[in-house]
Parts: C-alpha cells; sequence; structure tokens
C-alpha cells in the first residue's frame, strides 16, 4: 500500500528504464504530473544532470507556491 503524501508536499518520482537494480514500474507515484523519466542506470543518477534539473525546478516550484 503506498503512502499517502499530504498535500501541502511536492511528490516527485525520477526513475530510468534502464535501472536493472529496482523495476521502474516499483518508482511510478501514479500521478503523472509527479513521474519523470531519465536516461541513465541507477549509480549513474548520482551524475545524472537531468536528474538534478528535475530536481531543482521541482524544488523552485515549491518554494513558489509557498
Amino acid at each position: 500500500m503506498p503512502a499517502r503524501i499530504p498535500n501541502s508536499v511536492m511528490e516527485t518520482a525520477i526513475y530510468t528504464r534502464h535501472d536493472d537494480i529496482v523495476d521502474w514500474r516499483y518508482c511510478l507515484t501514479r500521478h503523472a504530473e509527479a513521474d519523470f523519466e531519465v536516461p541513465g542506470t541507477h549509480i549513474g543518477m548520482a551524475f545524472n544532470a537531468s536528474a538534478y534539473a528535475i530536481v531543482a525546478d521541482r524544488l523552485a516550484k515549491a518554494r513558489a507556491s509557498e
């Protein structure tokens, strides 16, 4: 059973279909506006510019909505 996220929290799921560690389908939130696919691998996420751009954008949006 997925945890419920309060409406005040901007949910974000960043995943890659080429993870090879975690099945990418388990990373989906069921909310298309919160799910972001990036290229790369599981380990590569730590160095993935696309993932960092998504995090920066989501943080900026969360801050603007305060």
